[in-house]
């Protein structure tokens, strides 16, 4: 992997078959946070995928289980973002991309420089939470946890940096939650110490965003969809044909973050998560 050309996408993970590729594990680091410091877990609204559980607020008595004790939904920050997205989308330029999706902010900024100012500068959902948990929690440790791999890179970048202390993915909990004998579907269900909206949790899947954020706005722009970043590529070789106003939300992973690289280990297929987060 050339360092300055990964955009985080995660492709390399899930499709090379001899399973050489690994990603950075703060997962050492977060369990020794655990042993001595408040720790705060944003925890993105794709959990429900992770398992088939009876009940999808079984996966907070694993995390509970596994020393968390304070747990927020990410989809808090989500509801801020909404707000700034529909602000942009009244603006004069010709077109907007979204850029929730990290890896699509890395692809833009590396390989279609010339589209940067087209790209919405809004953070993300994971680092809008976090300046919300800084606040509440200015002391603690805050440790996103979800189903991509772009957000380990995203953390470090100089404009957020020092917001999130540690990402983890699904997969990476899965292996935890073996290492400690855990069997999920006999965990009790908890709840969230703070929730966001059913629309905020829709973020991670295709057309999310929009639904968040502008597509009840005036319909002065029209809205287009597009995930998988062959297809994102091939849009934006195109993009500059492009001759009325859009509003363009962008996903790196086919079907949203709820197919993303950082939950492999599922059980459930990429159909079967996009209907779990839509229920």
């Amino acid at each position: 992997i050339i360092q300055s050309m990964c955009i985080g996408c995660g492709v390399c993970i899930a499709t090379c078959p001899h399973h050489a590729k690994e990603i950075h594990s703060d997962v050492n680091t977060i369990k020794e946070w655990l042993k001595t410091e408040q720790v705060v877990l944003s925890l993105s609204a794709v959990f429900p995928t992770a398992y088939y559980l009876e009940h999808p607020r079984q996966y907070l008595g694993i995390l509970r289980e596994l020393g968390f004790t304070i747990i927020e939904e990410t989809s808090i920050g989500a509801e801020v973002v909404a707000k700034a997205y529909a602000d942009e989308y009244r603006s004069d330029k010709k077109f907007i991309i979204s850029s929730s999706c990290a890896a699509i902010k890395n692809l833009i900024e590396i390989y279609y420089p010339q589209y940067l100012s087209s790209l919405s500068r809004q953070v993300s959902p994971m680092i809008a939470h976090g300046k919300i948990l800084r606040e509440k929690y200015p002391d603690a440790k805050i440790v996103y946890a979800g189903s991509c791999l772009a957000k380990k890179m995203e953390v470090h970048d100089k404009d957020v940096r020092g917001i999130i202390d540690g990402v983890l993915t699904f997969d990476e909990i899965d292996t935890w939650i073996k290492e400690e004998n855990i069997v999920p579907s006999k965990m009790p269900m908890e709840e969230f110490n703070a929730i966001g909206t059913n629309t905020g949790r829709l973020y991670p899947i295709t057309g999310g965003l929009a639904k968040n954020s502008v597509e009840k706005l005036d319909g002065s722009r029209k809205i287009l969809r597009i995930d998988g970043v062959k297809d994102c590529m091939e849009f934006l070789d195109e993009i500059h044909q492009l001759d009325k106003k859009y509003w363009i939300e962008m996903n790196a992973c086919e079907e949203g973050c709820v197919n993303g690289p950082g939950n492999i280990h599922s059980p459930l297929s990429k159909y079967e998560k996009v209907e779990m987060l839509q229920t």
